[in-house]
């Protein structure tokens, strides 16, 4: 976080947030005309002037390109002289992990026209034996976070949308949701989100519509702008590792076994008082050791 001054050293109410995640990036996004001590904020993506002509043209820093295939053994002097025949360099950076190559690079041209020329001779030279594959810079790393969103959404079929404002109905976000793909069940939630605005649970039908529904947001319905974030509900384990639906199961399974038990135990009942009162006769039929006594004597007399 740091707060932006003006010439004359004095704070100027704006501030640069770095987020760690774009994520949490587009949550902050989300706060735009939240009141902090009686002020509107007012929340964008910071921009450079570059930046923005970048977005003009659609690649951002159209003189930079990304190398792969790079040899290992190669320097940066060697990687630029191969370059130089597409246009004049300004840099060169090879890409380590700890310390060691990667086989990529980054080239800087001086103008877009030779990062232009290497990009269509991609796959066409080779650098010590081994074909170079070149590609602008945002075309590489946009592909990159895209198959890492895609990978991290395999699996999710539901979505929540918040920031939604009172008057917002269910066939709103039917109307919404279904420009994204077919949409199985709308239900309007009860609780608030953090600014105590409207929240939706969408299920799609299928997949694949769920990255196009993270592509709306913020977008404004009704006047209100919307979030709108992946739903992940993990399943629940127990210390064993096995899902506690299956344990769950297993409960029901004892709560019926004891129900059952309890539905048995009038016949339980007068099985054991039948029993008992077999027990009693038998005792009351045969004669006592003190009775028996008495009769022998008796005879004896």
């Amino acid at each position: 976080l740091r707060l932006m001054k003006g010439p004359d050293g004095l704070p100027n109410g704006c501030a640069v947030v770095v987020m760690e995640r774009v994520r949490g990036l587009n949550k902050v996004l989300q706060l735009a005309n939240t009141e902090v001590h009686g002020q509107a904020l007012r929340v964008e993506r910071y921009k450079t002037m570059s930046q923005i002509v970048d977005d003009a043209t659609g690649v951002h820093n159209a003189a930079e390109v990304f190398l792969q295939n790079v040899p290992h053994a190669a320097s940066e002097t060697l990687v630029r002289k191969q370059m130089e025949k597409f246009g004049f360099v300004s840099s060169v950076r090879l890409l380590l992990k700890e310390g060691k190559p990667t086989g990529t690079a980054v080239v800087e041209f001086e103008r877009p026209a030779g990062a232009q020329k290497a990009v269509e001779a991609s796959g066409k030279f080779l650098i010590t034996g081994r074909r170079i594959t070149v590609d602008f810079s945002k075309g590489k790393l946009t592909r990159d976070a895209q198959q890492d969103e895609q990978q991290d959404l395999k699996g999710i079929d539901k979505v929540l949308v918040s920031g939604m404002g009172k008057c917002t109905t269910a066939g709103d976000v039917q109307a919404l949701m279904g420009a994204c793909g077919a949409v199985q069940e709308v239900t309007m939630m009860e609780t608030r989100d953090a600014n105590g605005k409207l929240q939706a649970l969408v299920k799609f039908k299928a997949e694949a519509s769920v990255p196009s529904a993270l592509g709306l947001i913020g977008k404004a319905v009704r006047g209100s702008l919307i979030f709108v974030q992946p739903l992940r509900i993990p399943a629940r384990r127990d210390h064993t590792g096995k899902d506690k639906k299956t344990k769950l199961g297993g409960k029901m399974a004892e709560r019926k076994s004891s129900a059952q038990d309890v539905a048995n135990q009038p016949e339980k009942r007068k099985a054991k008082d039948k029993k008992r009162r077999r027990e009693d006769a038998a005792s009351d039929g045969a004669p006592q050791a003190g009775e028996e006594g008495s009769a022998e004597k008796k005879k004896r007399k």
